[in-house]
């Protein structure tokens, strides 16, 4: 059958389908991933033969970093051939600085004695002082947390870099702005608030985020894992492990611990209604019988919320089966009410013992895709970035997963064994004190 020409199509500059480039980016990310495995058992020269034959394979700038950092851990000096045999443009440097420090962090987390000193590379590579420092005060200062010696020698080996001009004169103004955030969180980690918020002002004087960019997450996990009735048992210790990461996300990305009493926003806890585990509610209920606190003005102010829930849909919150496919039509929402647990002065009365939601809102992720926060700590997460977009956030899914696990045990020892994962308010909750 004939077909009508169609000249609209013909003024379109499309040489193919793009099927083929689809094909070489996959190959690129098999090959990376052999390489890597090369490169993890040590067997260098196996992996600098390779590059060797087949020097086409190295077109990406990730196995571009894997290559050169094949070099490195053989104690080749990097020279600028290596890099390039002509003069590279500063953001094709850039961009192999930066995949470099992240295909080390890949290769650290299976081989933890690994070290390098990648600022010797900065005359090759000068934006090495921006990925490499920043690894020094986020990765390395979690890792060696617990000595102080090995703190401040990261903390003199960064700045010997932060405070000398000649490491940042090869850069353009984006890339030397980052002098400024780098400089703000070595005075966070050196507890010198005041000059770190100086720094912070002037980071956000001379560079303006790509609000559109794609965000890349790193995320911060908790060392424990307890199952069944052990969980309860240990969520203290949970706990206080969560509250050192939110500590650390806040001293890596400079979001300010008092932005909400800064903003007088209390939304969180006057317009939304979390459910929260019969895990966690028992082990509130736990905390108040250990500190000897009366629970009835709260159950009082639950008892209030509920009577407006039922003038409002006509039943009270009920707790709810959260593995059923309609346990959100059992609870309607749309009404909006204080917590029972908040004070006359808008303080959590309940704060250290306080659920995992009120814990990871703001500072947490559970996809690993996607922030849980608010847009004021989502506007300090944007401009106190890098250029690469970055969340430093806790990962609330393994937690999850955890108290999910634990919930299931413990729900037939307390007459809800007819629920898979009994869930409530914290108002469903205090208004069915039958618990025991």
């Amino acid at each position: 059958m004939d077909r009508k020409k169609i000249k609209s199509l013909d003024l379109l500059k499309c040489s193919n389908s793009g099927l083929e480039a689809l094909l070489d980016q996959t190959n690129s990310e098999l090959n990376f991933k052999r390489f890597f495995q090369i490169l993890l058992l040590g067997n260098y020269k196996d992996l600098e033969k390779e590059f060797h034959i087949s020097p086409d394979l190295i077109n990406t700038p990730q196995i571009k970093a894997l290559y050169l950092l094949n070099l490195i851990v053989q104690e080749v000096p990097l020279k600028p051939q290596h890099i390039s045999m002509r003069p590279a443009q500063e953001f094709i440097l850039d961009a192999l600085a930066y995949e470099l420090i992240e295909v080390f962090k890949m290769l650290k987390t299976h081989n933890h004695s690994l070290e390098v000193n990648f600022y010797q590379y900065l005359k090759v590579l000068p934006s090495l002082v921006i990925y490499y420092s920043d690894y020094l005060l986020k990765d390395s200062y979690w890792e060696h947390r617990e000595s102080s010696e090995a703190l401040s020698s990261i903390l003199k080996r960064v700045w010997d870099y932060l405070d000398n001009s000649d490491c940042w004169k090869f850069m353009n103004e984006d890339l030397n702005s980052q002098r400024h955030r780098l400089t703000a969180l070595y005075y966070r980690r050196s507890m010198n608030k005041t000059s770190a918020e100086e720094a912070l002002v002037k980071y956000r004087e001379c560079f303006t985020p790509d609000l559109q960019a794609k965000i890349k997450i790193n995320k911060l996990d908790i060392s424990k894992n307890y199952s069944g009735h052990q969980v309860l048992e240990n969520i203290p210790s949970i706990y206080t492990e969560i509250s050192s990461i939110h500590s650390e996300i806040m001293t890596r990305t400079g979001i300010d611990s008092d932005s909400c009493f800064y903003y007088s926003c209390n939304d969180c806890c006057t317009k939304d209604f979390p459910t929260v585990s019969l895990l966690e509610f028992l082990y509130i209920k736990n905390w108040f019988k250990d500190h000897d606190i009366d629970m009835k003005p709260f159950i009082d102010n639950a008892m209030q919320i509920q009577k407006q829930h039922q003038e409002v849909f006509g039943e009270p919150m009920k707790i709810i089966d959260q593995t059923k496919s309609n346990f959100q039509e059992e609870n309607p929402f749309g009404l909006q009410f204080r917590c029972p647990f908040l004070g006359a002065e808008n303080i959590c009365q309940v704060y250290p013992a306080r659920p995992l939601v009120c814990r990871s809102f703001g500072v947490a992720t559970n996809d690993g895709a996607s922030v849980q926060a608010c847009k004021y700590y989502l506007t300090q997460y944007q401009y106190n970035s890098s250029p690469r977009n970055e969340r430093d956030v806790f990962n609330s899914s393994t937690t999850t997963h955890m108290f999910g696990e634990a919930n299931e045990v413990i729900a037939k020892d307390h007459g809800l064994g007819h629920m898979k994962q009994p869930v409530g308010t914290l108002v469903a909750w205090l208004s069915q004190m039958t618990l025991e």
